[in-house]
């Protein structure tokens, strides 16, 4: 990219009754700090995953078309099928692979990768 400095819009999409500050800790543990990041927090969502009324609730408080939104997790069910049927992309976190497997091209625009710090090698 000749230099430039990509920034991404990381939120953390919940359904659970966890405090703000924990969130937080919990994207900087996973290696999502703010300094490549412009970090939103968290978006509390009155709906279960993998119910579509989840998943349109966080298109709506990222503010960008689905097609731009990498909805990252580690199960299929939820983190995958959900936000594919609401025109998302998908990263699965998968701790069974390799942490030094590369990732892999999945299907339908879905990468699979090891470990949270491969997800800037398939970030489109």
């Amino acid at each position: 990219m000749g230099g430039a400095t990509l920034i991404y819009l990381a939120m953390l999409a919940s359904n659970t009754c966890r405090p703000p500050k924990f969130r937080s800790a919990t994207l900087a543990a996973a290696g999502l700090g703010c300094q490549r990041m412009a970090c939103s927090g968290y978006v509390e969502v009155a709906a279960a995953k993998p119910f579509d009324r989840f998943y349109q609730r966080v298109i709506a408080a990222a503010g960008v078309p689905p097609s731009k939104i990498e909805f990252v997790g580690d199960r299929l069910d939820k983190y995958v099928i959900g936000p594919w049927s609401s025109g998302m992309r998908a990263v699965l976190v998968d701790g069974r692979r390799l942490t030094t497997a590369a990732p892999e091209y999945l299907l339908n625009g879905t990468f699979g990768i090891s470990q949270l710090a491969q997800l800037d090698e398939v970030i489109r």
